[in-house]
């Protein structure tokens, strides 16, 4: 007769003999539970490092003329990227024509083109 998995499995973290086969479906379950915590921890620190490192990656300028699909800044011409982001420091999304001349702003380029942009809130 085939062993289901359940079985399979219990057989692998206790022998069929042993006297703590009473106790196998318990400790199957703080295993489960530990691996489970480990995979949450490990992805909670690897999306808090992508996000600090996008911070990190951020230039800091000031508008200084706009066209088209695109904008200057500090005098060097770039263009948006298609799905370029746009807000404010607190998070808010914005439009590009709060973006004018003389502002302060933030901005990532990535393939050569702004792909975030954000805007300096006075304080």
């Amino acid at each position: 007769m085939e062993k289901s998995g359940v079985e399979s499995i219990r057989d692998f973290f206790v022998p069929p003999t042993s006297p703590m086969r009473k106790t196998a479906p318990f400790r199957l379950l703080v295993v489960l539970a530990f691996v489970s915590l480990a995979l949450s921890v490990g992805h909670e620190s690897w999306a808090q490092s992508a996000a600090s490192e996008s911070r990190t990656d951020l230039r800091s300028g000031q508008v200084t003329g706009r066209q088209g699909t695109g904008i200057q800044i500090d005098g060097k011409d770039y263009k948006l990227a298609p799905a370029v982001t746009i807000k404010d420091d607190a998070g808010k999304p914005r439009d590009l024509d709060a973006f004018r001349e003389g502002t302060t702003i933030q901005f990532h380029v990535r393939h050569d083109q702004i792909d975030q942009l954000i805007l300096v809130l006075p304080r």
